[in-house]
């Protein structure tokens, strides 16, 4: 293939030099034509003029059978064809410009050579730009950088020849970056949010605008948008979602506002946290002792025996079935792919009576009850470590990966074994321990 990809180049390459040679070769052809012509016009008999002149001035083909011989001087030439004119009242007319001669000689072979040559915007040299399949051309005009990008060579040269030729192209009026953001965030990002994804990600579009509001969607740079990116807080989890909401709002501003992307050449690094600690068994059995209020010890038990979010606790409580002892899970503000699972319970987890307990409280006051009680018997823990305690005790007791999985509403077991399934230390068993036994035998889990 290499070899004969390279006997074309050479063919094409010979086929490039005859073609120039015989431009050549024509070239000096109707020059010299021109010239004999120019000479063969200025042309005038040495003899007297007879008394009846012609009616014109010979040209080529045109001597009549006449000896003519060229004179030395262009003004002897013009003062005899003066005097010729004048007799036969014609004004004179000056010999033919020899580079107008050759363009009227050459014109049909040169429509030929164009007919044969390819298309003048082949030769350009572009670059792939972006993921949308658009290329880049690159010139300097006037001592100004220009770059266009288009879908084909073609037309980018079209789009040169409007610069070079002063044509303005249509330009799409400016829009600031804070217009674009609020309505991108309307339309795509609103309605699959809960209330209180809502307000955050209102807080962090205001704290956007803030740097970007004011300027135009398409004058912002890939090296401000990495300077944004660096200056971000020191929280590596505000950072990742900050950026991920200025990628989308620019992902989907191209094409449509913007021609490349200017996210696309990001540098960020991915940050993975440390996780949540996992609450051990003695751990379990301090809390149980220092908590004075019934309720949320019943809490605390519902939450490590059923592996829920905080959000799905909550949204779950009034569809919880009493009869068939199922608490089903529909939440839509999961970032896991399946918001639909249904988990077993043990009619001893809690009854329609500790449910309307329940829902007397509220998500942000049980969270902040347990973060006290955490620092007040110094135990490294956080609300997410009731969902990590849960699965850690499933795994702990033997049950099957799979269905710690399918319990905890995870995209793959990975996820569930990797990075949630921590290892408990021997010791004495738990209420928790115990009862997530209970239920593996009920259910065959």
């Amino acid at each position: 293939m290499k070899n004969e990809r390279f006997e074309h180049a050479i063919n094409q390459a010979a086929n490039y030099f005859e073609q120039a040679h015989t431009v050549i070769e024509n070239g000096q052809l109707w020059i010299g034509k021109a010239l004999e012509a120019y000479l063969m016009e200025a042309e005038i008999e040495r003899q007297p003029p007879p008394q009846a002149p012609p009616s014109h001035i010979g040209g080529i083909g045109n001597t009549g059978g006449k000896i003519y011989y060229p004179f030395q001087s262009e003004s002897e030439k013009y003062d005899i064809a003066l005097g010729r004119c004048r007799a036969n009242r014609q004004a004179p007319v000056p010999p033919p410009h020899i580079d107008k001669l050759i363009v009227d000689k050459n014109a049909n072979f040169e429509a030929a050579q164009e007919e044969t040559m390819p298309p003048i915007y082949e030769s350009i040299t572009v670059r792939p730009r972006g993921k949308k399949g658009l290329l880049e051309y690159r010139f300097t005009y006037e001592g100004k950088r220009y770059s266009i990008y288009a879908r084909s060579k073609k037309d980018c040269w079209d789009e040169y020849i409007k610069i070079i030729t002063g044509k303005k192209q249509k330009s799409v009026p400016a829009q600031n970056f804070e217009s674009v953001a609020w309505s991108w965030y309307n339309r795509y990002r609103k309605q699959k949010q809960s209330p209180r994804q809502q307000e955050e990600t209102q807080k962090l579009l205001h704290e956007i605008c803030e740097t970007f509001g004011a300027k135009d969607i398409r004058r912002i740079t890939t090296d401000e948008l990495q300077d944004y990116a660096n200056s971000l807080s020191p929280t590596p989890r505000k950072r990742d979602v900050v950026m991920c909401l200025v990628k989308a709002i620019f992902k989907k501003s191209t094409p449509r506002i913007i021609k490349v992307d200017p996210c696309s050449d990001l540098e960020l690094v991915k940050h993975k946290g440390k996780g949540h600690p996992v609450i051990q068994l003695a751990q379990q059995r301090s809390i149980f002792e220092r908590e004075d209020s019934e309720i949320h010890k019943k809490i605390f038990m519902a939450y490590c025996c059923l592996g829920t979010r905080l959000s799905e606790f909550f949204n779950g409580l009034p569809n919880i079935d009493f009869q068939n002892h199922i608490f089903e899970v529909v939440d839509e503000d999961t970032s896991t792919k399946k918001h639909r699972r249904q988990i077993p319970f043990l009619s001893e987890l809690m009854n329609e009576a500790d449910r309307d307990e329940f829902l007397k409280l509220t998500s942000h006051g049980v969270q902040q009850h347990f973060s006290k009680l955490f620092k007040r018997i110094r135990i490294k823990a956080s609300f997410h470590s009731f969902r990590v305690t849960f699965i850690s005790c499933c795994n702990h007791i033997g049950m099957n990966p799979k269905q710690i999985q399918r319990l905890a509403g995870h995209s793959s077991v990975l996820m569930t074994m990797d990075t949630y399934a921590k290892l408990l230390r021997h010791d004495r068993t738990s209420p928790i321990l115990e009862y997530l036994k209970r239920l593996m035998a009920e259910y065959n889990l």
